[in-house]
């Protein structure tokens, strides 16, 4: 299992699915004839994950919502070997499109992938209410996630407004 806790800050307009506790989940594992066996566990050092054990595929049942104003869907994923995952959301309307990143072994991989690519594969993601997984190219049969969110795009603090000059008015002056 991982050995440090994997860096992510929650944004106040990101749609959280899985950090350290399930958020807008109807179901967290739900079964669905898979040979995957998801559970929750709290590791001294990263906290509180979800592990996917003896995986082939894997759904997460959410409250359905309208995420078409998010940026990407973020995970951090944590395997001792090697491979590829695939995973996306689901659509009540449009179904699933599913889109695979690589899992380097030993190390939090932070993973964003961008809502544009689902919604330009034909998924309506106006009524999202699943988060599939599935096995990629070269599977990984165990992994750990974190931080699973819907990211909302970045937002620039305000600039801070600029000093006022400081002048003084001479006895010549003529203030306007």
């Amino acid at each position: 299992s991982p050995a440090t806790a994997a860096e992510f800050t929650l944004g106040a307009d990101d749609a959280a699915v899985y950090v350290d506790a399930p958020v807008n989940v109807t179901n967290l594992d739900p079964w669905w004839d898979q040979a995957t066996d998801l559970t929750e566990v709290t590791d001294t050092e990263a906290g509180k994950l979800l592990k996917f054990s003896n995986f082939n595929y894997q759904g997460i049942e959410l409250v359905q919502q309208d995420l078409s104003g998010k940026d990407a869907l973020h995970l951090d994923v944590w395997s001792a070997t090697t491979g590829t995952i695939k995973v996306g959301p689901v659509s009540t309307s449009t179904g699933e499109h599913l889109i695979e990143f690589n899992v380097t072994a030993g190390q939090w991989n932070p993973i964003d992938l961008d809502m544009a690519d689902f919604e330009a594969a034909g998924i309506d993601l106006t009524d999202i209410f699943q988060i599939k997984f599935d096995t990629g190219t070269t599977p990984v049969s165990e992994f750990y996630v974190d931080n699973l969110v819907f990211t909302a795009p970045y937002v620039a603090p305000p600039a801070s407004p600029a000093t006022a000059a400081e002048f003084t008015l001479g006895a010549d002056d003529a203030a306007v």
